[in-house]
């Protein structure tokens, strides 16, 4: 359910030999980090990686993650696109801060003034022509034009230029800060002093803490209703009622936003489509939405809602000056909601793949449906007794119904009444 954006970093050194321990983490529906996978390398080298990532898609069922967040690792680029080619590689744009203040904080003049224009290029630019011409005017400005380092990460600008990187889902994070922080975690947890089954059973204790957290911030998010900041708007009710309260939260600062726009409709000559420029009051900068009426669809040139899953303000603003007060299902992705984790059963059945893959198949479906199952109930006793009983009985009837079909009715002549009371 949250494998669709993952964080990969190895910065910790494990005990005195100094091997790199490696975290797979990502964000759950409360914006909590939870951890997919850790893992303890012998180097970091391609093979190593490469061994590493096939693991973790074994361990995930072959499901490849959307988007992998990484520092800036040739090895690591290596076994990622080899690996994981279905899935978006990003760098992480705080190393990209660091690598720039290392590498020409002794070239520039006037650095914080760069800097200030390095984040403007890596953040705010929503098109791309836009970000080329930027770019190469910053080179000029600052007579950086010859520099190796910055011709090297313009080749890279698709993996850490937000321009390129809006387009595909990634759960608001741009940086691999949620690993850099779960290792200052685990230095409270861990000492380089610990032999190796030690350390992992006190990494064990971080794991279980944090679905501890997880399963207090469900029974809240159930359990309760965040507050209002505008008592009788109808979005945020359907929004406070529909998302958990850290996604709320997000979610209302950008109704409360809408307040402060101003909206100019620049082209309604085509009756599916309404453009317009929206702009914060007393501003410059505008941003382009795409209004369709007939699908209640949106598009704004900011991206947020394919970057981060929620309708951005300029979105929202647009909706609600077309008259609709809600958020159309379209635009509610579930793993943010309260409801995230509720077992959807569906079943692949193909009637023309051969027996052994419709077997495979089947297995990989009631192996996910059990798991979720198994999560969800072992939060109570009373729904491990309710599950637990279930099983025992769905275990027995699936044996019978076996059993019928390995040894059919040796008397079919006794009579429908024999073959029911057999049954």
């Amino acid at each position: 359910m949250f494998g669709d954006v993952i964080c990969f970093d190895t910065t910790y050194r494990k005990l005195d030999d100094g091997r790199p321990f490696g975290l797979i983490v990502g964000v759950n529906n409360h914006k909590k980090t939870m951890v997919f996978g850790a893992t303890l390398l012998y180097d970091e080298t391609a093979e190593s990686f490469g061994w590493l990532f096939r693991t973790f898609l074994t361990a995930m069922s072959g499901k490849h993650p959307r988007t992998i967040l990484t520092d800036e690792d040739a090895a690591m680029a290596k076994a990622t696109s080899k690996v994981l080619p279905q899935s978006h590689h990003r760098l992480c744009v705080w190393h990209m801060n660091q690598n720039a203040c290392k590498h020409l904080a002794g070239v520039v003049e006037e650095y914080k003034k760069f800097n200030a224009d390095f984040q403007h290029y890596i953040y705010d630019i929503e098109e791309e022509d836009d970000f080329i011409n930027e770019w190469n005017r910053m080179l000029d400005r600052y007579g950086l034009r010859d520099n190796m380092w910055l011709q090297r990460l313009f080749e890279k600008r698709e993996q850490w230029a937000l321009v390129y990187g809006k387009n595909t889902f990634s759960a608001h994070m741009s940086t691999t800060q949620r690993s850099e922080s779960m290792n200052n975690e685990l230095k409270r947890y861990i000492s380089i002093k610990y032999d190796m089954l030690t350390f992992f059973e006190h990494f064990g204790r971080l794991v279980a803490d944090k679905r501890f957290v997880e399963v207090k911030c469900d029974f809240k998010a159930s359990q309760t209703t965040p507050k209002l900041k505008a008592e009788g708007s109808y979005v945020l009710r359907q929004a406070a009622t529909t998302y958990t309260p850290a996604i709320f939260k997000m979610f209302q600062e950008q109704v409360i936003r809408t307040l402060n726009y101003d909206t100019f409709l620049c082209d309604s000559s085509d009756k599916e489509k309404k453009v317009y420029t929206v702009k914060f009051h007393g501003t410059q900068r505008e941003h382009v939405v795409s209004f369709y009426p007939n699908e209640e669809k949106v598009n704004c040139s900011c991206k947020k809602f394919e970057f981060a899953g929620i309708l951005c303000s300029h979105c929202l603003k647009i909706l609600d000056i077309n008259n609709i007060k809600h958020i159309p299902e379209h635009y509610i992705l579930k793993r943010w909601t309260i409801d995230a984790k509720v077992l959807e059963i569906t079943s692949n059945r193909n009637l023309h793949e051969d027996l052994k893959a419709r077997m495979s198949n089947f297995y990989k479906d009631l192996c996910r449906m059990f798991i979720h199952i198994a999560a969800s109930a072992a939060e109570s006793d009373e729904t491990y007794d309710m599950a637990a009983k279930c099983a025992e009985q769905l275990a027995r009837d699936v044996e019978q119904s076996l059993k019928i079909r390995v040894d059919p009715d040796p008397n079919p002549d006794l009579g429908d009444s024999s073959v029911s009371q057999g049954i």
